[in-house]
């Protein structure tokens, strides 16, 4: 993780991680250890909100693809589409890369997972991973 806070403005009772105050950029990084399973299918919500001109980008990174993930709804994604070798997949990382923006509150305009302080059962960031 480099650069990435969370946020919970004083004005509004949103939360959220963005990029820390004054940086043009940032990643984060969520990788899955699979060594010990046979994974079947994975199924990925990641929500996010741009403004002005702020740019964000998430991958699927697998050691046979790299796929651009939606910000706007589920995907599924299955073993022969993420390996080589139909029967294992060892390890799979989700990356969102936070970019751009305008004026001083730049950092702001990039945000993952915003939702209401007081959100129950709302998942902006799901992940379903199935077992062979």
């Amino acid at each position: 993780m480099q650069c990435i806070l969370a946020k919970v403005p004083n004005e509004s009772y949103l939360v959220y991680l963005a990029r820390v105050e004054g940086t043009s950029d940032a990643d984060i990084t969520w990788t899955f250890d699979l060594r010990q399973v046979v994974l079947d299918k994975i199924e990925i919500k990641f929500l996010a909100s741009t403004f002005s001109t702020g740019k964000i980008n998430v991958t699927l990174m697998s050691p046979k693809n790299s796929i651009p993930l939606s910000t706007e709804h589920v995907q599924t994604f299955s073993l022969a589409e993420l390996s080589t070798d139909e029967s294992s997949l060892n390890q799979l990382s989700i990356t969102a890369r936070l970019s751009y923006g305008l004026g001083d509150v730049a950092w702001q305009h990039t945000q993952l997972f915003r939702q209401g302080l007081n959100s129950e059962n709302i998942y902006p960031f799901y992940i379903n991973i199935r077992f062979k």
